[in-house]
């Protein structure tokens, strides 16, 4: 394996380069904030439990590029990280009729859509020919 040097890690997976860019942007983002004191924890250590707190709560996004990066590890994996997958009206109802006769006239134009679901992820499987969606909670966390 190689090492990266944008991180400076030893031995780095070399697809984990924008796991641990992630990383980096989250702490730096979180360390030029200015906290409130926390009456139970004084000084110096109010901050560092400020940050690593607040670093926990939003670390969905790492979480997310981690599985981007081992996922396409997987060289029969397609990965598509698409925050704002929209779905038409057309696209909406295909389940009600015969879906292989209108599936190629389905249009996708950004101003004709119905709505637009929580997809983290599209993952199509090459050697089985699936496309599989999927959404990342962490924790014991519910659907939006």
């Amino acid at each position: 394996m190689q090492s990266s040097e944008r991180t400076g890690h030893v031995n780095e997976p070399t697809h984990l380069v924008p796991v641990f860019a992630e990383v980096g942007t989250t702490i730096c983002r979180l360390a030029a904030k200015d906290f409130l004191t926390d009456p139970v924890v004084k000084g110096r250590y109010s901050r560092i439990t400020s940050i690593v707190s607040s670093a926990y709560k939003r670390h969905g996004a790492i979480i997310e590029k981690a599985f981007v990066a081992a996922l396409k590890e997987s060289p029969h994996l397609s990965v598509l990280a698409e925050p704002d997958f929209r779905v038409s009206a057309a696209a909406e109802r295909p389940a009600d009729a015969d879906a292989t006769a209108s599936g190629s006239t389905l249009s996708y134009l950004e101003s004709a859509y119905e709505r637009v679901p929580q997809v983290d992820l599209l993952v199509f499987d090459s050697r089985n020919k699936r496309l599989g969606s999927y959404e990342r909670k962490r924790g014991f966390g519910y659907h939006d």
